[in-house]
């Protein structure tokens, strides 16, 4: 299996959560639709450039898959990778992990890579995500403000203790997978536990890969980069000024959730997240979830607009042989 089931508890714990984001974010938006009126003062100047800037990430966000790929299993033709990648990404927008699976099933079936190199692949996808976003937060937030904190939290500590659990988890599991096969009879189970180390050691070859280290560095450093400029100028087209450093911090959080996944592509969260950045910065909530919300929709013309034309692109092919 590319991923392991999720149990029906946890099916209903994130169906409930869900339900409750998007009842609280209905009734925001109901209860304060006055508040949404810097939707007719959005200035359609700053919403090209968020356009090709999300285009652009989402080709960066390939080339970084294509890298671990080539790393892990073997080299596969980068319109491959970018074809599966985009349709993932685009079926992921409605089905948590569904667009993982879907790359899981196409890459084993057009290109013979297993399901546990694909786990490893995507694993390392998300890791490096992480840890870099966790590094960068330390880093920032040492040279800004260290005292900077999100109500009563400072951050400059919960990065650091993010940072240090990210490098220290793989090791520590490690340790547990054998610790526990000591006192497992079943041959099943043990099978289990070495494919699980197996994965593992497939995502720390990656993580000591200095060459794809560094590659993803420079890479997810452009993606917050452009990201950070997206989310700027959204603010601008509706004549709210942001500090920038604080909404990158922000930013670098909410790199946190999409690892996470709490709901289908984090719907609300992100939205409640700016809102609340917004509202510390004396604006008004609003003003943030209407920002996320047209960020949302970007990504989503961008993602099913690549999508779609990828798919036309191999129908009309296809019919270019057969009239052949």
């Amino acid at each position: 299996m590319p991923h392991p089931k999720s149990s029906r508890p946890t099916q209903v714990i994130k169906g409930a959560i869900l339900v409750v984001v998007l009842v609280l974010l209905v009734y925001y938006l109901v209860s304060h639709g006055a508040e949404f009126n810097a939707i007719a003062k959005i200035e359609l100047k700053y919403i090209l450039p968020v356009i090709l800037l999300s285009g652009f990430n989402l080709l960066l966000s390939c080339i970084r898959f294509h890298m671990m790929l080539t790393h892990l299993s073997h080299r596969v033709p980068f319109s491959t990778v970018l074809k599966y990648f985009t349709h993932g990404r685009f079926i992921n927008r409605f089905l948590p992990l569904g667009g993982s699976v879907y790359r899981a099933i196409m890459f084993k079936k057009t290109d013979g890579i297993s399901y546990k190199k694909y786990v490893a692949i995507n694993l390392s996808f998300d890791w490096l995500n992480v840890l870099y976003s966790a590094l960068l937060g330390v880093f920032v937030l040492t040279l800004y403000d260290p005292r900077l904190s999100i109500r009563s939290i400072p951050l400059l500590p919960f990065f650091g203790a993010v940072l240090l659990l990210l490098i220290s988890a793989f090791p520590a599991a490690l340790r547990v997978l054998a610790f526990i096969k000591r006192f497992l009879t079943s041959a099943s189970v043990r099978k289990r536990m070495d494919e699980a180390a197996e994965i593992i050691e497939g995502v720390r070859s990656v993580l000591k890969n200095r060459t794809i280290f560094l590659g993803n560095s420079v890479i997810i450093t452009l993606i917050i980069v452009s990201t950070l400029i997206g989310y700027h100028l959204l603010f601008k087209s509706i004549s709210v000024e942001t500090d920038v450093v604080v909404l990158l911090v922000y930013l670098i959080i909410l790199r946190f959730f999409r690892v996470i996944r709490i709901t289908p592509a984090n719907l609300g969260v992100r939205e409640f997240m700016l809102g609340f950045l917004t509202y510390s910065l004396g604006t008004g909530a609003a003003e943030g979830i209407l920002v996320s919300l047209l960020m949302r929709l970007v990504s989503l013309l961008v993602q099913g607009g690549l999508s779609i034309g990828i798919f036309a692109a191999e129908h009309v092919k296809r019919c270019q042989r057969n009239l052949r």
